[in-house]
């Protein structure tokens, strides 16, 4: 008989991927997290179905995000697929057939990616969600999406509307590739029409007291701000040269 794998528990999980303890972890049955990073894994689910062995990513882990699955999510997840699979259908094969809204479409773009997206998610619950969140994207059209963008862009917040529109059209680029919508409302949209964006360089300057405040804040937090990125900025102001720049200089 084949060993059954040692099965992580929640906790164990959890203190993995803080770690970031590169490896594949069993969970339960043909359910896998795939660790990549600190804070970053993915949920496979591994299956013999028709004689063919697939294994398939369902999801980004992580806990408290309505986007992503944790532990309980995962299992939750991973048992409708295995009862659909029991029944004779592939579930990976009408994954699609069930995104209908806005919310549908962001939720299943963020599981299949590998970057996890933080502002963005942030400015699409902000700003976003509460607009379109519940719509049909069969009824989303060019001007709503117009629409939220110019809220924007009244309100003076300029760089989170061309980060807004650059989503967007992220979106709808993925939602049209896998036949989800019949027309892309977001291909229209440019950084100079729609989020006031018209290339020019900001005017800001940097007080001392606001440059000591910053440095203060990263020696708080070594392993989010390591001393040789610290050094790294620190050159960047004395020198006012480009990252690339920084990079090739001998």
């Amino acid at each position: 008989m084949t060993k059954r794998p040692k099965t992580y528990t929640e906790k164990q999980v959890t203190k993995l991927v803080e770690k970031g303890k590169r490896g594949r972890y069993y969970v339960s049955q043909n359910l896998y997290l795939l660790v990549k990073d600190k804070g970053i894994a993915s949920w496979f689910l591994r299956r013999q179905f028709k004689n063919k062995r697939i294994e398939k990513k369902i999801g980004n882990y992580a806990s408290n995000n309505i986007y992503f699955l944790d532990y309980v999510d995962a299992i939750e997840l991973a048992t409708k697929h295995q009862r659909t699979f029991d029944l004779g259908l592939n579930p990976f094969e009408q994954q699609h057939a069930l995104v209908n809204t806005l919310d549908e479409l962001v939720s299943c773009y963020l599981n299949s990616q590998s970057g996890r997206y933080i502002k963005e998610q942030e400015i699409y619950a902000r700003e976003i969600q509460p607009l379109l969140g519940n719509k049909l994207l069969t009824e989303i059209t060019r001007n709503d999406l117009e629409t939220v963008l110019k809220a924007m862009v009244d309100a003076d917040r300029k760089s989170i509307a061309l980060r807004a529109m650059y989503f967007f059209r992220t979106l709808f680029n993925y939602a049209s590739t896998h036949k989800l919508v019949i027309e892309n409302v977001s291909a229209h949209l440019k950084p100079h029409l729609h989020a006031a964006n018209d290339g020019e360089l900001r005017d800001v300057v940097l007080s001392e007291s606001e440059i000591e405040k910053v440095f203060n804040i990263f020696q708080q937090f070594p392993e989010q701000a390591p001393l040789r990125n610290q050094i790294a900025i620190a050159l960047y102001l004395m020198f006012g040269c480009r990252k690339s720049e920084l990079l090739k200089a001998k």
